[in-house]
């Protein structure tokens, strides 16, 4: 088997699997298994599991992209583009809605304490919906019909100077560096000078903190 091939074989293989986890979580928006009863084994019980997460609570690392909603909708995005198959668009209307809702929610009452960085943390809301815009720029959410990258810019806000300068883990994960990356990603997307101003403040706190190898 040549590798075009393989690779067309392993493209299939994993639509397949997806197009069956975005019916799951589409049946569990609507209130409606696909069965009636339990899943067992296989795709479908990989999709009830993911169907459970989502609609998991609204904490911090409940919205993360390492494990959490925003890893989630990239992940929908990117099926959407590859497939071009409407299937993904509800799900990821909805994923994009809870988003919309933690926002809000943040604008009433503040943001909860958290990691910054691109993986967990206000970060990684960041650099996730900033490639949702990417992968998929006609996506709106569920409710109010939000774009992407409107969501993007408002997850943006809490990466506060106050915040950067409170960070002590400075790693990728959930840390300076992290953020440093998701603002150079928004505003590589926006062109929003405000992006580039903080990125460039998380950088000087990060060289600011480096401390010399043992010798």
């Amino acid at each position: 088997m040549g590798q075009g091939r393989a690779e067309g074989v392993l493209r299939d293989a994993a639509l397949a699997l997806a197009r069956t986890l975005a019916a799951e979580l589409r049946d569990v928006d609507e209130g409606e298994g696909r069965d009636g009863g339990s899943r067992e084994g296989g795709a479908a019980s990989g999709g009830a599991a993911l169907a459970d997460e989502a609609v998991a609570g609204d904490s911090l690392s409940d919205l993360a992209l390492y494990d959490g909603a925003a890893g989630r909708a990239v992940w929908l995005a990117a099926c959407a583009q590859v497939s071009a198959e409407p299937l993904f668009d509800f799900p990821l209307a909805k994923a994009l809605a809870r988003f919309e809702s933690v926002l809000d929610r943040w604008d009433r009452q503040g943001a909860p304490d958290g990691p910054i960085g691109v993986l967990n943390g206000f970060g990684s809301l960041v650099w996730s919906l900033v490639w949702v815009a990417r992968l998929r720029p006609s996506a709106r959410s569920f409710a109010k019909r939000e774009a992407p990258l409107e969501l993007a810019s408002r997850a943006a806000t809490w990466i506060t100077p106050s915040r950067l300068a409170g960070d002590l883990r400075l790693d990728i994960e959930g840390g300076l560096a992290g953020a440093v990356l998701a603002l150079l990603t928004i505003f590589e997307a926006t062109g929003a000078g405000e992006w580039l101003e903080l990125a460039v403040r998380a950088g000087g706190e990060l060289v600011d903190r480096q401390q010399a190898a043992p010798t």
